[in-house]
């Protein structure tokens, strides 16, 4: 394992980032349109990749993803 972070680590949670998102686009005059794909940040701090590599994504209560890196 390489990282770990809970939810929490990302401006306090999910929905303090989604609220912040929401509120910036207001003050410029724009709303969030429905059915836009929203992530909300990292938790953790970011994690170059500069070899070949299998990246395993496990979010809990959401499910996981993997990619394969190939140079």
């Amino acid at each position: 394992m390489v990282a770990s972070a809970p939810a929490l680590e990302i401006m306090g949670g999910p929905l303090n980032s989604l609220r912040w998102l929401v509120n910036s686009l207001s003050s410029l005059g724009e709303i969030l349109k429905e059915g836009s794909l929203v992530i909300p940040g990292s938790p953790t701090e970011l994690i170059s990749v500069t070899y070949d590599c299998d990246v395993k994504v496990v979010i809990q209560n959401v499910g996981r993803v993997s990619v394969t890196f190939i140079s």
